[in-house]
């Protein structure tokens, strides 16, 4: 399950899911003495697309986890990868339009490009995945 590296990369999308709970993406700079930061977190969302983003944020960490343990159906693991990705796509949109229904100016930080970062990897593990699987394919036609 471990050996493999679409393992590791399904291990990082979830660790990196579960980190953009607890840094904060963006802040919001409403006066000059009041900094607002945004954060993935379902208890503290400011609107319902922040909600929307926060529960998905969710979804996808427990998603990956679930890719990770499914290594024996290696065709849902391709399904589910392309999933992902979609899903890390819609999070982007729903950070991004929910973080601009806030006032302010808007100071994007670093965590903003982890759902990007998820993208690139989701494609790389379902890249080995269907390496793996064509490895056995051509394994079975042997004998």
């Amino acid at each position: 399950m471990i050996q493999r590296i679409q393992s590791l990369y399904l291990l990082i999308i979830s660790i990196l899911s579960s980190l953009l709970i607890f840094f904060s993406f963006q802040y919001n700079i409403i006066e000059m003495s009041h900094i607002e930061h945004l954060r993935l977190n379902i208890i503290s969302a400011q609107n319902k697309y922040l909600l929307i983003a926060s529960v998905l944020n969710l979804v996808i960490s427990v998603d990956a986890l679930t890719i990770l343990f499914l290594y024996k159906n290696r065709k849902l693991q391709m399904t589910l990868c392309h999933y992902l990705t979609g899903m890390n796509l819609i999070l982007i949109s729903l950070m991004y339009y929910g973080a601009k229904q806030i006032n302010g100016i808007p100071v994007y930080q670093l965590p903003f490009i982890i759902p990007i970062i998820n993208i690139i990897l989701s494609q790389l593990a379902r890249y080995y995945i269907k390496k793996d699987d064509d490895l056995i394919k051509s394994a079975d036609r042997i004998r």
